[in-house]
């Protein structure tokens, strides 16, 4: 991914603002209201770049949650 393309507080194109600063649990209620694409995108970000277990295990759960049915809801 391009790094000169960061603009403030994150990489530019992330579906969340400022997603790099975030905690776990801050981002556990924000991708609540994100379609999948959305969340693969999250989620090969944090592969390349920060790699947090517990952020990539977050993500994975989601998206497993979103293959069986579960819809975006309003996020926090």
């Amino acid at each position: 991914m391009n790094q000169s393309s960061k603009g403030p507080g994150g990489a530019a194109g992330l579906p969340i603002p400022e997603y790099d600063q975030l905690t776990p649990g801050e981002l556990e209620h924000r991708i609540r209201s994100l379609e999948p694409e959305g969340v693969d995108r999250l989620l090969a970000h944090e592969r390349e770049h920060a790699d947090r277990p517990q952020v990539v295990n977050l993500l994975t759960e989601r998206l497993a949650q979103m293959e069986e049915g579960s819809p975006p809801t309003p996020g926090g």
